[in-house]
């Protein structure tokens, strides 16, 4: 953790720290005026009533706004295994329509449809929602159609190509890579499932706890929980006969060495790397080689830009670009303008 890291930790903890410090001072405040005005022997009960009234109003007051400055501080939250949550009190009222039709045998796809075009891009929401709906025994499979598809399906069908995710830290590529684990593994309308291997060196994909994963990452994927990335790999391809392979967050170059292992024994692998573009990959010595000969088939690279977990770019090995976000075709429009007006 650099120096900058950990100065904003310090910030944010200290922020959050300080909010529930003044969320508990409100409430003891709270009741003592509530105990005070119900001493007062001198006043009416109505006069009482109002006096509390008003009090519970400002408590809810300043509670918001408390927990609004928390709100605005919290940048990631992380799900351990017997400590459940829930994500967000905004998403109740659409998972409570949803549960309340399916009760009711009135359920029918476009409530879904519509609920999906809401959330449309915003791949964490509809992720929580799937899972949600999923527990309830509703079916989600036009979660599964429309869930990271605001970019077009490749030209080639149904093949699955070597994929590299580049992502800085919490724009969201373990959660990307997850759910295309889950979704490669389980198969969806048109795509047959494929047998996956994991290798999960710090449990952040699977989440296992004694060896089963908390996470759903499909019914044909297996799992190394804990393993080193460089060993695993090769152990998932003596012993499990993947057809995909993957693995979180390349780097080393024992990690290298595994990787051309794979790629040449007829599994595909995706795989994720900290990065902003593939220029940084490039200027990573080990990863580089990756680059160069174009070892990897496809390069997705997110960022957080307007939200968690946004697409912004694809490419293939060649660095010809297969999707581009919108607002990355107007930042790419306009440099491309300037710099012709540059030359000119």
């Amino acid at each position: 953790m650099t120096k900058k890291e950990r100065e904003e930790l310090t910030m944010t903890l200290g922020t959050i720290g300080d909010c529930m410090s003044l969320i508990n001072k409100y409430k003891a405040d709270y009741k003592q005026a509530v105990d005070k005005i119900l001493a007062d022997k001198t006043r009416t009960s109505e006069f009482k009533n109002e006096q509390i009234a008003y009090c519970k109003k400002e408590l809810n007051k300043n509670v918001l706004s408390a927990k609004s400055k928390i709100k605005e501080s919290i940048t990631e939250i992380r799900q351990f295994v017997g400590k459940p949550f829930d994500l967000s009190q905004n998403y109740s009222a659409a998972i409570d329509y949803i549960s309340t039709m399916h009760r009711a045998k009135a359920l029918n796809p476009t409530m879904i449809e519509n609920i999906i075009e809401e959330y449309r891009g915003n791949e964490s929401v509809l992720l929580y929602l799937r899972t949600k709906l999923s527990e309830m025994g509703i079916q989600t499979y036009q979660f599964d159609e429309n869930m990271f598809s605001t970019y077009e399906r490749d030209i080639n069908g149904n093949e699955t190509f070597h994929t590299l995710i580049i992502s800085p830290p919490r724009c969201g590529k373990t959660t990307l890579l997850r759910d295309m684990i889950r979704m490669l593994s389980d198969g969806f309308p048109g795509f047959k499932g494929n047998t996956i291997g994991v290798v999960d060196e710090r449990s952040e994909i699977g989440a296992c706890y004694k060896g089963v994963p908390q996470n759903d990452i499909g019914i044909r994927t297996d799992i190394l929980d804990c393993c080193p990335k460089s060993y695993g790999m090769l152990m998932l391809l003596r012993s499990m006969s993947p057809q995909i392979i993957a693995v979180d967050e390349i780097g080393s170059r024992d990690d290298i060495d595994a990787i051309y292992s794979v790629i040449n024994c007829g599994c595909k692998l995706i795989a994720t790397v900290h990065g902003n573009s593939i220029d940084d990959i490039r200027n990573r010595p080990g990863l580089r080689k990756l680059v160069d000969e174009r070892v990897f088939e496809r390069y997705i690279v997110l960022s957080n830009r307007k939200r968690t977990g946004e697409i912004r770019t694809i490419f293939d090995d060649r660095g010809s670009v297969l999707f581009m976000a919108k607002d990355e075709r107007l930042t790419s429009a306009y440099e491309n303008e300037a710099a012709v007006a540059e030359l000119s």
